[in-house]
């Protein structure tokens, strides 16, 4: 994966720690103009991850299409299965990241994701 993908989600998360609610309106106004679009709909399921809603976050990843396989996106997928109690799914996606060497690293000031 380019490390420019790798940036766009690691400026979101940050961007969305400083503006939360200022950010995530942005983003709805723009899936409004843009329903279809991949990433846009990928950025909200993050951010519904970040806010906790695993329901809202499985919606807009679907809708993330050929995009929710790059590493960010299924790493947070596989992190949703884990709280659902769908285990096996859940390891069998991180150990695939970690043996491809697609694990993402996440910058300190988010935290534990």
């Amino acid at each position: 994966m380019k490390v420019k993908n790798l940036k766009r989600f690691s400026i979101l998360n940050l961007r969305f720690d400083k503006e939360r609610e200022i950010y995530t309106n942005e983003l709805q106004n723009q899936i409004h103009l843009a329903p279809y679009s991949y990433i846009l709909n990928l950025r909200m399921a993050i951010v519904y991850f970040r806010i906790g809603d695993y329901h809202r976050f499985m919606e807009f990843y679907e809708k993330g299409g050929r995009l929710k396989f790059l590493p960010i996106p299924l790493y947070l997928f596989a992190k949703v299965k884990e709280s659902r109690k769908e285990e096996t799914l859940a390891n069998s996606i991180l150990i695939a990241l970690e043996k491809h060497g697609r694990t993402p690293n996440f910058p300190v000031e988010l935290g534990e994701i």
